[in-house]
This record gives C-alpha cells, structure tokens and sequence, in this order.
C-alpha cells in the first residue's frame, strides 16, 4: 500500500535570518505545477522580532514551528525531525538556495548512490567561488599535510579537495548546511547531538555514522548558492 507521506522533508532552523529565509523559501516554493512531493519546516530559535507571524501568512504551505528558546542548531533540527512526515530529510540552512529542479537532482543522486546514507552538495558562494563542505575528520595527524596524504592512502574517504571528481566521493564529515539522510538512518543515529548548540554537530553526526558502518559522501553533481555567514541559530 503506497504511502501519503510527502517523498522529502526539507528542515530549516532560522534565527533572525529573515532576508535569507525569504530567498530560501522563494527559491524552493518557485515549482510552477506546484508538486506536493515535499513539504518545507522552518523552526524558528526563539527570534523573538515579531516577524515569524508574518512569514508564516506570507508562505502558508510552509509550516512554522516556534521554539521556546534558543537552543541551537542541532536542537532545532531535531525538533523539526519530530515534526517530519517525509521517508527522507533534508537539513538546509536558509542562507543557502535551492531549486526544485536541484531538489530532484540531489534526490536522484542519493537513489543513485544508495550506500552513501549521509549526502551533501557541492556549495558555491555568491562570486562563484567552490565552499568547503566536507573534510576528513579533526585530529592530530589530519592536521599535518604530510598526514593528510597518508590518510588518503589508507582509507577510501576523501575530503573537499577530491571534489573535482565527475560522481559522488565518499568523504569523514560533510557540512550540515546542505545535509541529505533516510529518516531511518537518522533515527538509528539517535538524530543530531544537542549538546552541540552550533558547529561540530555536523562531523559528530557523521562520525557515529561511520561508526555504525554508514557512509558519508559528496556529489558534485549538484552546486547550490550558499551566502555562508548568513545564517546563525
């Protein structure tokens, strides 16, 4: 029996980011048939300016959650995984872009690619310019370039350089601002880490994803527009 669920749930955790926020939403609401086969679920950290009101008349299929505080990144993803009907989750930033097309082109990518459980795009800024959006995991040899290289050539996980590559590469750690995973996967997880309230929950995520034998990767075959600096939470 098919499922009713919508095929992507898209996640996004605004914190005064409004001009940002308006681009997201615009850029992903801009399908002309108006296909159902997403929803889009904005937690607002407690912004506490008077505007969440607002957005939520000015895009009424989005749905609006709004948190008590805020607690941070990882804490409003989860809240609004909770709330998530989709089979799979899309964590967004809402300073990044994306168009519907680039919706369906990183879902045919994670269909395509099904052992990588964890997918990101490749990001670029406004000038055009490649961002980094995945690495190998921190320590003290990955520190070191002569260390970089060795861990190349012992394990199969590449980090941002190896990007030029025409098809998805596996990679330790890949950013949560463009962050593509099964709702199962995400459940076995546990979900994000709200102990972190913003950065590292992202390499923490994919590090107990490796730990439990899921891969992480990045496609280059999707590049969206991402105004880094633009969202804080």
């Amino acid at each position: 029996m098919p499922s009713d669920r919508p095929l992507l749930s898209i996640i996004i955790v605004n914190y005064r980011t409004w001009d940002h926020l308006s681009t997201c939403l615009c850029a992903l609401l801009s399908r002309s048939d108006e296909s159902s086969d997403f929803e889009v679920i904005v937690v607002d950290n407690h912004s506490d300016d008077d505007q969440l009101e607002e957005f939520a008349l000015r895009f009424p299929t989005v749905r609006f959650l709004s948190n008590e505080a805020n607690f941070g990144f990882a804490h409003g993803s989860n809240l609004g995984a909770r709330h998530a009907q989709g089979e799979t989750l899309l964590f967004l930033n809402p300073d990044v872009v994306v168009e519907p097309r680039q919706l369906d082109d990183l879902l045919a990518e994670k269909r395509k690619h099904s052992k990588l459980s964890i997918l990101t795009a490749s990001q670029v800024d406004s000038k055009g310019q490649p961002q980094k959006v995945c690495d190998v995991f921190p320590g003290a040899l990955s520190n070191l370039p002569l260390g970089k290289r060795l861990l190349r050539t012992i394990r199969p996980r590449k980090p941002s350089e190896a990007l030029g590559a025409s098809s998805a590469v596996e990679c330790d750690w890949v950013s949560g601002s463009v962050l593509m995973i099964s709702r199962a996967d995400f459940e076995r997880l546990g979900g994000w880490d709200d102990h972190y309230w913003m950065y590292s929950e992202d390499i923490d995520l994919c590090f107990r994803a490796w730990q439990q034998g899921l891969r992480v990767g990045c496609t280059p075959q999707v590049t969206l527009l991402h105004h880094r600096g633009g969202a804080s939470h």
